[in-house]
């Protein structure tokens, strides 16, 4: 009996889960009147939010620097400066890497086309 009840109580505290919703967001964190949450939206307004989207190339071979994963990124870094309202756009093809030698630095791609 006490096994009936508590299999019953379980599915019934369960069934609550389908309600249950994650947010990413921190501004559920704060109040609508949130004097910082408001300068921070009023900023936002402003200059625009800091959102950012991630493309992955996983090649079928798991080379990641091999010529033609090389070929892609930079194929889709090119492409994704042509997204609308882009700003910044950050990838391997076009990371730069600076080395210092004595009192000189260098600048250079890190990878090469």
């Amino acid at each position: 009996m006490a096994i009936m009840i508590s299999v019953i109580l379980t599915a019934v505290a369960a069934s609550g889960m389908s309600f249950l919703q994650l947010s990413s967001s921190y501004r559920i964190m704060f109040d609508e009147s949130n004097p910082e949450l408001i300068a921070l939206e009023l900023l936002e307004d402003t200059y625009g939010k800091s959102d950012s989207v991630v493309f992955l190339i996983v090649p079928d071979n798991g080379d990641a620097l091999s010529a033609q994963a090389m070929e892609a990124t930079l194929w889709l870094t090119e492409q994704a400066w042509q997204t609308p309202y882009s700003t910044r756009v950050d990838s391997i093809t076009n990371f730069q890497h600076t080395t210092a030698r004595d009192d000189d630095l260098f600048i250079e791609n890190l990878v090469d086309s």
